[in-house]
């Protein structure tokens, strides 16, 4: 199956009075897209911020082609009755997806926030970095271009530094 962005928009039937919760048909809507969620059809999804005021939602929806995705929200309540209609249909290369990852214990947690405490020669870093990013080898004079090590130095096994 392939995924694909799905943009929803206002459709004219739309009452601009109302929130998106208040709208005609909501309580249809949302049981609906709560069955595509549970056929593993929509991935993910929500309200969406936009420049254009007529756009609501972004979702992320497996089908087999353009065509099956339209054709699914051809049955959506809200469709139906033109509160909204499937703006855009994007084909959407998911290379990264977090949902699958089991979360981090907290000591592990607070762990991945420790701050890089550099040497002295070795200015202040602006931000947080990961314990899983850092460099195992000690921040000090002797890493500095200034420090004299004149041969490369090369990380062994068990993050013990070892001169090449």
């Amino acid at each position: 199956m392939l995924v694909f962005a799905v943009t929803t928009a206002r459709g004219p039937n739309w009452d601009h009075a109302r929130g998106i919760r208040e709208q005609p048909r909501w309580d249809e809507h949302a049981v609906f897209a709560d069955m595509l969620v549970d056929r593993g059809v929509i991935i993910l999804g929500g309200p969406v911020a936009s420049d254009n005021d007529e756009d609501i939602a972004l979702l992320a929806v497996e089908a087999s082609d353009e065509h099956a995705v339209r054709s699914i929200f051809d049955a959506d309540p809200w469709a139906v009755h033109q509160v909204f209609r499937i703006k855009h249909v994007r084909a959407w290369a998911l290379w990264l997806d977090g949902r699958s990852r089991q979360a981090k214990p907290a000591a592990r947690q607070e762990e991945a926030a420790q701050v890089i405490r550099p040497g002295p020669n070795v200015g202040t870093l602006p931000f947080r970095v990961p314990w899983s990013c850092r460099i195992l080898v000690p921040w000090n004079r002797q890493l500095t271009p200034s420090g004299g090590r004149s041969s490369p130095l090369r990380v062994a096994a068990g993050g013990r530094s070892a001169r090449g």
